[in-house]
């Protein structure tokens, strides 16, 4: 027992560390994401596409969590468009 709780602090630590962008190629992201997509028919829930990458976003932040650590119901599924709009980043990506 003491084993595994040692392992998974070590896990928790190593989680808490990481940058966001590398959390987002860990495995619990990526098939979060996917429930996600399914939940909004894998397609932009503000263009209706489905001809352009999606992306997973997540509607407010809890610093407390981790990305994949929300209901699947407090993300859409939006174009790369359409979340690159959304977040005033367009043309920069």
């Amino acid at each position: 027992m003491k084993v595994m709780v040692q392992v998974h602090c070590s896990l928790l630590k190593k989680v808490s560390t990481m940058q966001y962008k590398d959390k987002l190629k860990d495995s619990r992201w990526l098939e979060f994401r996917k429930r996600v997509y399914e939940k909004d028919g894998h397609k932009c829930i503000i263009c209706n596409t489905k001809d352009r990458p999606l992306n997973a976003h997540h509607r407010f932040y809890d610093n407390n969590k981790e990305p994949w650590d929300y209901s699947v119901g407090d993300l859409d599924t939006l174009c790369n468009w359409c979340h690159s709009s959304l977040h005033g980043d367009f043309g920069t990506t």
